[in-house]
């Protein structure tokens, strides 16, 4: 099945041939004309898109070829005896089975403890104005267009919908806003984005510097030590060049050592010791806790 009959406008074409046999060109005015755009996105590259999907499927079929005046000739499509089973089996299905949509709105208001106190209720208080707004237009358009006699109830039905839906929206998006200024939603002191990647950031960069320090430190340890065995064993020779090589030698070799270790052991530790702090230090913002290295919630 080709994806674009998934589309939400596959649907709508298909309701439209339910009526009458219409070209693309009639089909997209004829939504345009009773709001359906405010549903289904229309263009002219999706809407050929989707009725050559439909023609693919068998569910739509050209019924004939028709001219206007100089334009060009226009394809006539009409829906075929799988198409009417398709359409009406997709709405029934679609009617009886709720699917979990992912409006940009849900997304964003997850994380709205980024904006804090202040930018949260006013952000809030702004898109309650502009629902405001756009409720009162399709409140107006569909008392006129209920009040024309000429479009029943029953095909502007989703226009109701969405209409309680936008109330639904606006009643919840007033009342948050209202909690945050009054102090009633509580507001995790310090509450600001970037403890995360902050967490992430400061591990990586304690686990360096703890690396280069530890290996500053553990380079000239050990080099001391090891020049004290160098001379011991140049002592031992009783020869003044070899009691000189091996301080020399026993500097570089234990200084080389004492820096790898230094860095490997002090870096591991830093590290460590970020990581830690980064995988238990989520972003106060968060509704989620962060998951800590072991996997386990904090």
């Amino acid at each position: 099945m080709a994806r674009s009959v998934d589309n939400p406008l596959a649907l709508a074409l298909m309701g439209l041939l339910m009526e009458r046999p219409m070209h693309p060109y009639e089909m997209a005015a004829v939504l345009r004309e009773r709001g359906k755009d405010a549903s289904v996105r229309i263009n002219r590259g999706s809407l050929y898109d989707v009725v050559a999907a439909l023609e693919g499927e068998g569910w739509i079929t050209p019924a004939a070829r028709v001219r206007e005046g100089n334009r060009p000739a226009r394809t006539v499509y009409e829906l075929t005896g799988a198409g009417r089973e398709a359409f009406t089996a997709r709405v029934e299905e679609q009617i009886r089975t709720p699917r979990r949509e992912f409006p940009l709105f849900l997304t964003a208001v997850a994380y709205l403890g980024a904006l804090g106190p202040a930018g949260a209720s006013e952000a809030l208080r702004e898109r309650g104005d502009r629902l405001r707004s756009a409720i009162a237009d399709d409140e107006r358009a569909l008392r006129e267009a209920l009040a024309s006699g000429g479009v029943p109830r029953l095909y502007v039905i989703e226009a109701e919908y969405a209409l309680h839906m936008a109330r639904a929206e606006l009643a919840w998006v007033d009342a948050v806003a209202e909690e945050i200024s009054s102090g009633s939603l509580p507001w995790p002191a310090g509450d600001r984005p970037g403890g995360r990647s902050g967490g992430r950031s400061g591990g990586r960069s304690g686990g360096r510097s703890g690396g280069r320090s530890g290996g500053r430190s553990g380079g000239r340890s050990g080099g001391r030590s090891g020049g004290r065995s160098g001379e011991a064993r140049g002592d031992k020779q009783g020869d003044g060049r070899a009691d000189t090589r091996g301080r020399e030698q026993g500097d570089r070799r234990a200084g080389t050592r004492g820096r790898e270790q230094g860095d490997r052991r002090a870096g591991t530790r830093g590290h460590e010791q970020g990581d830690g702090r980064a995988g238990t230090q989520g972003p106060a913002w968060s509704a989620v806790p962060i998951r800590n290295d072991e996997g386990n919630r904090p």
